[in-house]
Protein backbone atom coordinates (compact mmCIF):
# COMPACT_ATOMS: atom_id res chain seq x y z
CA UNK A 1 0.00 0.00 0.00
CA UNK A 2 0.96 3.62 0.48
CA UNK A 3 3.00 2.87 3.62
CA UNK A 4 5.16 0.30 1.86
CA UNK A 5 5.67 2.66 -1.06
CA UNK A 6 6.69 5.48 1.30
CA UNK A 7 9.12 3.19 3.14
CA UNK A 8 10.73 2.17 -0.17
CA UNK A 9 10.92 5.79 -1.28
CA UNK A 10 12.59 6.90 1.96
CA UNK A 11 14.97 3.96 1.80
CA UNK A 12 15.89 4.66 -1.81
CA UNK A 13 16.45 8.37 -1.25
CA UNK A 14 18.46 7.64 1.88
CA UNK A 15 20.54 5.13 -0.08
CA UNK A 16 21.22 7.67 -2.80
CA UNK A 17 22.32 10.19 -0.19
CA UNK A 18 24.85 7.73 1.22
CA UNK A 19 22.93 6.53 4.26
CA UNK A 20 23.70 2.86 4.71
CA UNK A 21 21.09 0.57 6.19
CA UNK A 22 22.83 -2.73 5.73
CA UNK A 23 25.46 -4.67 3.80
CA UNK A 24 23.12 -5.40 0.85
CA UNK A 25 22.36 -1.73 0.14
CA UNK A 26 25.97 -0.70 0.67
CA UNK A 27 27.07 -2.92 -2.21
CA UNK A 28 24.36 -1.76 -4.67
CA UNK A 29 25.97 -0.22 -7.78
CA UNK A 30 25.04 3.37 -8.68
CA UNK A 31 23.32 2.25 -11.92
CA UNK A 32 20.89 0.11 -9.93
CA UNK A 33 20.14 3.00 -7.62
CA UNK A 34 19.49 5.25 -10.61
CA UNK A 35 17.13 2.67 -12.14
CA UNK A 36 15.34 2.26 -8.83
CA UNK A 37 14.92 6.03 -8.50
CA UNK A 38 13.59 6.24 -12.07
CA UNK A 39 11.09 3.47 -11.36
CA UNK A 40 9.94 5.26 -8.22
CA UNK A 41 9.53 8.51 -10.21
CA UNK A 42 7.38 6.67 -12.76
CA UNK A 43 5.32 5.13 -9.97
CA UNK A 44 4.75 8.56 -8.38
CA UNK A 45 3.71 9.99 -11.78
CA UNK A 46 1.31 7.08 -12.29
CA UNK A 47 -0.23 7.60 -8.85
CA UNK A 48 -0.57 11.32 -9.56
CA UNK A 49 -2.35 10.51 -12.82
CA UNK A 50 -4.74 8.19 -10.98
CA UNK A 51 -5.43 10.90 -8.38
CA UNK A 52 -6.26 13.38 -11.16
CA UNK A 53 -8.66 10.86 -12.72
CA UNK A 54 -10.41 10.39 -9.38
CA UNK A 55 -10.71 14.17 -8.91
CA UNK A 56 -12.29 14.37 -12.37
CA UNK A 57 -14.86 11.75 -11.40
CA UNK A 58 -15.72 13.54 -8.14
CA UNK A 59 -16.17 16.88 -9.92
CA UNK A 60 -18.21 15.19 -12.63
CA UNK A 61 -20.57 13.75 -10.00
CA UNK A 62 -21.42 17.31 -8.92
CA UNK A 63 -21.27 19.16 -12.23
CA UNK A 64 -23.63 16.89 -14.19
CA UNK A 65 -26.57 17.28 -11.76
CA UNK A 66 -25.97 21.04 -11.72
CA UNK A 67 -26.42 20.98 -15.50
CA UNK A 68 -30.18 20.78 -14.85
CA UNK A 69 -30.05 24.36 -13.59
CA UNK A 70 -28.09 25.41 -16.68
CA UNK A 71 -30.57 23.66 -18.98
CA UNK A 72 -33.46 25.50 -17.30
CA UNK A 73 -31.64 28.83 -17.59
CA UNK A 74 -31.17 28.27 -21.33
CA UNK A 75 -34.35 26.33 -22.11
CA UNK A 76 -36.93 28.54 -20.43
CA UNK A 77 -36.06 31.72 -22.35
CA UNK A 78 -35.82 29.80 -25.60
CA UNK A 79 -39.17 28.17 -24.97
CA UNK A 80 -40.77 31.53 -24.29
CA UNK A 81 -39.35 33.06 -27.46
CA UNK A 82 -40.22 30.15 -29.73
CA UNK A 83 -43.88 30.82 -30.26
CA UNK A 84 -44.65 28.23 -32.88
CA UNK A 85 -42.03 25.64 -32.00
CA UNK A 86 -40.88 24.58 -35.42
CA UNK A 87 -37.94 22.57 -36.58
CA UNK A 88 -35.37 25.29 -35.87
CA UNK A 89 -36.01 25.15 -32.13
CA UNK A 90 -35.54 21.37 -32.16
CA UNK A 91 -32.22 21.65 -33.98
CA UNK A 92 -31.08 24.40 -31.64
CA UNK A 93 -31.98 22.23 -28.63
CA UNK A 94 -30.04 19.27 -30.00
CA UNK A 95 -27.13 21.57 -30.85
CA UNK A 96 -27.13 22.94 -27.30
CA UNK A 97 -26.97 19.42 -25.88
CA UNK A 98 -24.16 18.43 -28.29
CA UNK A 99 -22.13 21.50 -27.26
CA UNK A 100 -22.62 20.61 -23.58
CA UNK A 101 -21.61 16.99 -24.22
CA UNK A 102 -18.49 18.04 -26.16
CA UNK A 103 -17.51 20.39 -23.34
CA UNK A 104 -17.94 17.58 -20.84
CA UNK A 105 -16.07 14.89 -22.77
CA UNK A 106 -13.34 17.26 -23.95
CA UNK A 107 -12.86 18.63 -20.46
CA UNK A 108 -12.59 15.14 -19.04
CA UNK A 109 -9.91 14.23 -21.58
CA UNK A 110 -7.96 17.44 -20.91
CA UNK A 111 -8.08 16.85 -17.16
CA UNK A 112 -7.13 13.17 -17.44
CA UNK A 113 -4.05 14.17 -19.46
CA UNK A 114 -3.13 16.91 -17.00
CA UNK A 115 -3.71 19.91 -19.31
CA UNK A 116 -6.45 21.47 -17.13
CA UNK A 117 -7.29 21.24 -13.44
CA UNK A 118 -10.07 18.70 -12.86
CA UNK A 119 -12.50 21.18 -11.29
CA UNK A 120 -12.17 23.67 -14.14
CA UNK A 121 -12.49 21.04 -16.82
CA UNK A 122 -15.67 19.55 -15.38
CA UNK A 123 -17.34 22.87 -14.54
CA UNK A 124 -16.38 24.74 -17.75
CA UNK A 125 -19.53 23.63 -19.59
CA UNK A 126 -21.75 24.77 -16.73
CA UNK A 127 -19.91 28.09 -16.43
CA UNK A 128 -19.99 28.98 -20.13
CA UNK A 129 -23.49 27.73 -20.90
CA UNK A 130 -24.79 28.97 -17.54
CA UNK A 131 -23.55 32.46 -18.39
CA UNK A 132 -25.38 32.17 -21.72
CA UNK A 133 -28.49 31.05 -19.84
CA UNK A 134 -28.33 33.97 -17.43
CA UNK A 135 -27.93 36.36 -20.37
CA UNK A 136 -30.91 34.83 -22.19
CA UNK A 137 -33.01 34.87 -19.03
CA UNK A 138 -32.26 38.54 -18.40
CA UNK A 139 -32.99 39.41 -22.02
CA UNK A 140 -36.29 37.54 -21.88
CA UNK A 141 -37.29 39.22 -18.60
CA UNK A 142 -36.82 42.63 -20.24
CA UNK A 143 -38.65 41.54 -23.41
CA UNK A 144 -41.90 43.45 -23.98
CA UNK A 145 -44.10 42.97 -27.04
CA UNK A 146 -44.49 46.12 -29.12
CA UNK A 147 -48.28 45.87 -29.29
CA UNK A 148 -50.97 43.80 -27.71
CA UNK A 149 -53.62 42.06 -29.72
CA UNK A 150 -57.09 41.88 -28.39
CA UNK A 151 -58.55 38.41 -28.67
CA UNK A 152 -62.31 38.37 -29.38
Amino acid sequence: GAGAFLARAVGAVGGLLGMKRGPVEASTPPEAKTRELQMMRLEVESLGHQIDQLHVEVDKKYSIPFACVVFVLVGAPLGMRARRGGVAVGFFSIGFFVVYYLFLVGGEQLADRGFLPPALSMWAANLVLGALGVYLTLRTAEYRPTRFRATR
